[in-house]
């Protein structure tokens, strides 16, 4: 396995989905309570997501009550399954992530592959700037594609600098989890690079629970409220983990 990225195998991340302020702050503080590995900040939820000025307000509170955990800023987009009215343009995007970077609020940030070459290589520049990790995501909301497809999107990541990659894709059948399991297996042994991959939905849900046996380092949890289909709430998640490492004879790292 590549070398662990967010200090513990697997790791259990809660998302933040408020829409305004005070329930991002309300949401945040529950969250801590459940005490997460990781929290990561859907701001493609927030209403003033294009205001840098607002989201610097409201990261630098979110970053007083993580009492420390490390956070991931992610604003997803309406292709893959995000929760924006509109699509941010690239000059958008640029000077939000400028800013949040600049703020030192967050330890991750979370970038599409979907962005042409030169536009990740100019959030690249930007995260190592200021020591942010890069995780670099694809998210296919329709089908569960195979081996070759997901190995070329890590790939991708890898060669475009990433610190993570990540793929979440959609089962249709237990056949489709299946063989996600098994591709993961393989690509997590060829690739010298961190993973997140999850099976989205009812049907992928074992993927949550199990999928850092399979090369996984990280797992999103409900904390609160749900940011992708599929997703189980911490304490359930914990103790299935709990329960599988024992029973393997291993502790999470």
């Amino acid at each position: 396995m590549a070398k662990l990225a967010f200090g513990k195998n697997p790791a259990v991340c809660a998302p933040i989905t408020g829409r305004v302020r005070d329930e991002i702050i309300q949401e945040c503080i529950s969250i801590v309570a459940k005490r997460p590995d990781v929290i990561e900040w859907r701001a493609d939820f927030f209403e003033g997501v294009r205001q840098p000025a607002q989201l610097i307000h409201v990261l630098t509170q979110l970053r007083e009550v993580a009492s420390g955990m490390p956070i991931i800023f992610t604003i997803r987009s309406i292709a893959e399954g995000g929760s924006l009215q509109q699509e941010l343009t690239p000059a958008e995007e640029l000077e939000i992530y400028t800013a949040v970077c600049a703020s030192r609020a967050v330890q991750f940030l979370d970038y599409e592959l979907a962005h042409s070459d030169e536009e990740i290589a100019q959030i690249r520049s930007l995260t190592q700037q200021y020591s942010v990790q890069l995780i670099l995501s694809c998210h296919n909301f329709h089908e569960t594609p195979g081996e070759s497809w997901m190995q070329e999107k890590f790939v991708r990541a890898l060669t475009a600098g990433a610190d993570i990659g990540k793929v979440a894709v959609m089962p249709n059948t237990l056949e489709d989890v299946l063989h996600f399991l098994k591709a993961l297996l393989i690509i997590e042994q060829k690739i010298d690079l961190p993973l997140i991959a999850i099976s989205m939905g009812p049907l992928g849900a074992i993927s949550r629970l199990f999928g850092w046996l399979f090369g996984s380092q990280l797992t999103f949890a409900v904390g609160e409220q749900s940011s992708a289909p599929g997703q189980i709430p911490i304490e359930d998640v914990r103790k299935v983990i709990e329960i599988a490492q024992k029973a393997h004879g291993l502790q999470r790292e």
